[in-house]
């Protein structure tokens, strides 16, 4: 079976001014991205974004793909590119 692979793109969080107005995008971010490359069964993640949200729905997406999540590689040593690993493994059942 040929590898196959997924994008998610998740938009950066709504900025609250000391107006109490709110504006998107908050101007300091853009979107962020995650790559999940997949065979039959097994996936890789390649990067996860270093917002606690943007991270939940990350591992909700790896979750729903319905592949077993065998590793997680992060591009480069920016945080926005790995502080998410943290979250998407406790989003996983407990493999026996």
């Amino acid at each position: 079976m040929a590898l196959e692979y997924d994008v998610l793109v998740t938009l950066p969080p709504w900025a609250v001014l000391p107006d109490g107005s709110s504006v998107w995008p908050l101007l300091a971010w853009s979107p962020m991205s995650a790559t999940l490359i997949y065979g039959g069964r097994d996936a890789i993640l390649i990067d996860a974004p270093h917002l606690e949200e943007q991270s939940r729905q990350v591992a909700e997406w790896v979750l729903a793909s319905g592949k077993n999540l065998v590793a997680m590689y992060a591009t480069h040593g920016h945080g926005d590119h790995w502080f998410g690993f943290s979250e998407v493994p406790s989003t996983f059942p407990t493999r026996g």
